[in-house]
């Protein structure tokens, strides 16, 4: 593996990840909003 290949690699993992958080938030947000009866 090259160096230039590096950041990429880095950057596609952070992408990866910030979006199962963002998956992650609007799963909990869904089910908070069933939970409470479609409050939201």
């Amino acid at each position: 593996m090259s160096t230039a290949e590096q950041p990429a690699s880095g950057s596609g993992r952070i992408l990866i990840f910030t979006g199962g958080l963002c998956g992650a938030a609007g799963v909990a947000l869904s089910a908070a909003a069933a939970h409470l009866g479609g409050a939201f």
